[in-house]
This record gives structure tokens, sequence and C-alpha cells, in this order.
């Protein structure tokens, strides 16, 4: 077992062969290997279908990570995470110690074999390695190619820019351009990125989730794919009506719009309808909230909702909210919809919308 043979191994002669280390990290198999060894690699690489893996992609100039997940975006035990470092960051920490199972053994920076190429590199937990590098950015490169050389067809789960430089941000979306299908399931920017960042990433990418948490300028212009699951933006005055109208998503979260009563009765005009057949769920800022202004802007008998509910984090989606139904309108495939407040008997700034079927759970 690799516990048995690291216990055996002395430090001066720990030429670790990595794709051991990263798939007994992921619980993917047990395996008896020898330091370098070719038959090893061959071995591994034929045992890699047995469980599929999805990468995440984290870009911050204080923590640049990928992480192997077994069951995004839910934490699981089995997850492996490489963090890319400064050099400096190595010779800085000088004796490391690192605790597997019962034993320990104190080592400095260690070389591993990455794809014959030797790299410092130390292993903080067995589910944690960090590799160093004199440029971070051509560390990151490196370990994503080795990644796929080592799991061919591992889909991108999750890409998350936050506080990165738009030169080092636009090396890592070249290298997702060039992959055969550049999809992401999720993005997120964060709030300390750059309006052509987001720009570079939306225009080169493929994305069902989208999370925007930067401040975008009200003249910030972007057409949304129509292929979007979820879309969740922190400062969306930069969104146009005739956008939000054309949202055919499941979840929609708005926060600091410019959007007024009629936008919101317009929206569910077009739900009803059956125009959006995706929608599921929204929950939106509105200027000077007004239930009984929405619900008269609305093409739609209704009634008073007996709605009430929390709505869970989704899969995509941390956080759970209230839900207080306010008017229920029945659609013509036999739907709800239901226009809801966040607080009993008084209406919130954010004015949700549900769409949901008396005989099945709403599920997202």
């Amino acid at each position: 077992m690799l516990d048995d043979v690291l216990k055996k191994l002395g430090t001066m002669d720990l030429l670790v062969i990595s794709e051991a280390f990263i798939l007994k990290s992921l619980n993917i198999f047990r395996i008896y290997y020898s330091t370098s060894s070719q038959f090893c690699k061959n071995s591994v690489r034929s045992m890699l279908t047995k469980r599929q893996v999805k990468l995440g992609i984290y870009l911050d100039s204080l923590r640049n990570s990928l992480v192997l997940y077994h069951s995004f975006p839910y934490i699981d035990k089995r997850d492996c995470t490489i963090r890319i470092d400064r050099i400096e960051e190595a010779n800085r920490k000088g004796q490391l110690v690192r605790e597997m199972n019962l034993w320990k053994i104190k080592l400095f920076s260690v070389t591993m074999n990455f794809n014959e190429k030797p790299v410092l590199a130390s292993v903080e937990s067995p589910k944690k390695m960090v590799v160093y590098w004199e440029k971070e950015i051509e560390g990151l490169i490196f370990m994503l190619n080795y990644l796929t050389e080592l799991f061919p067809h591992m889909p991108i789960c999750d890409l998350e820019a936050e506080r990165y430089s738009q030169e080092n941000n636009k090396k890592v979306i070249e290298w997702v351009k060039r992959r055969d299908k550049p999809e992401v399931e999720r993005f997120t920017m964060g709030e300390w990125s750059k309006a052509e960042g987001v720009l570079h990433v939306l225009e080169n990418v493929n994305i069902t989730v989208m999370r925007l948490f930067i401040d975008l300028p009200e003249d910030f212009k972007y057409d949304f794919p129509q292929n979007l699951k979820m879309l969740e933006c922190a400062h969306a005055r930069w969104i146009t009506r005739d956008q939000l109208l054309q949202m055919n998503y499941e979840q929609i979260y708005l926060s600091g719009t410019k959007f007024q009563n009629k936008d919101i009765s317009d929206l569910v005009n077009k739900i009803m309808n059956g125009n959006l057949p995706a929608f599921k769920v929204s929950r939106t800022l509105v200027v000077s909230p007004n239930m009984d202004e929405i619900a008269n802007g609305i093409n739609y008998d209704r009634i008073p909702s007996q709605l009430e509910c929390k709505l869970k984090p989704t899969k995509y989606r941390g956080g759970s909210f209230d839900v207080y139904g306010v008017y229920d309108f029945e659609r013509a495939d036999g739907n709800i919809v239901s226009l809801c407040s966040e607080f009993p008997n008084r209406t919130s700034r954010n004015i949700l919308l549900l769409v949901w079927s008396r005989t099945e759970p709403l599920e997202i």
C-alpha cells in the first residue's frame, strides 16, 4: 500500500510518483508502486475509468489551487486539493511536518516526478499537496496539462476568479478554450475582478451557471446566453428590462437592480404565457416594491396564496430564505406561479417568484 511504501522511504530518496499520490488521495483505488515506475504509470491510467473526477480551478493572487472533486458542488472527504505556490514560500516554511494516519515523517520540500519533470512539492495532508514554482501561472498551466493527461475527459465543474491579474487570468481562459469542449459547469467572478476580465471569460467559455459578484458599471454590455441554468448577480443595475424578460433560466437571483413593479408584472405574464418554460424560481430586488401594483399588472386571475416554505441551498447556490406567498396564478399546464415576499404579511424589497406543482415537490 502507499502508506507502507512511504514508511520505508527515507527523506533523501523520496522521489514520489505523483499519479499515485493524487489517485490514492481520491480513494479511486489502492496501488502498489515503485517510485517513477513506467509500469506504475500504465497501471494508473488503466484504472481511471472506475470513478469520474471533476476539476475545480480557483484563481486568486493569494491562493491558487486546483481541486479534484467526486461530487461537486458538495464537499466530499475524498476530494484532493493541489495548491500552486511561489518557490520562496517553500524556502520560508523550512522544515515541514506531515502526519499521515498514525505515523509522522519530518521532511523539507520534496522532489516529485510529474511526467519526468522533477517538481518541488510538499504534502500537507493525505488530501492536500502544494507544488512550488518560480512563476505561479506557469505552475498552474503545467498542472492543468498534467491533470488533463492523467484524466483525459475530466470536466471542469468550477472556475472561480478572485483578485487575479488580468494577464494570468487570460492565460487560464485560453487553456480552457483549447480544450475539446471549453465548458464550465459553474463560473464565479469575485468582487475584486475587472469588467474586461468578465467579458474575456464570458466570450470564450461555455457556462452553465453564472455567479457575478463584481460591481460592473451601468453601461456594461453583455448578451446573456440562452442555455444558462442559473444566474446570480450581486450588482445588477446594468441588466436591462429586455434582458430580464428573456431569462429562460431555472434560477435567477438579482440584487442591486433598477427594476420597477411593472417589470415584475411583465415577467410573470411571460411565465404565465409559457414563454419561459425553464423558469422555476427568482429572487429580484425591486425599487419601491408594491405587491398589489405588481398583481394588477398581471393579465391573469389571482387568488390569495397559502404558500409558506423555506427554500434551502440549491446545487449551485448556498444560503436559504423564507418564502411567503401573497398571490397565486394558475397556469394552463396546471402549475402554480406564486408571487411571494420574504416576510409574512408585509412586502420585502426582494420579490420572489416560484413555479410549482400541487402534486410534485419543488426541486431546484
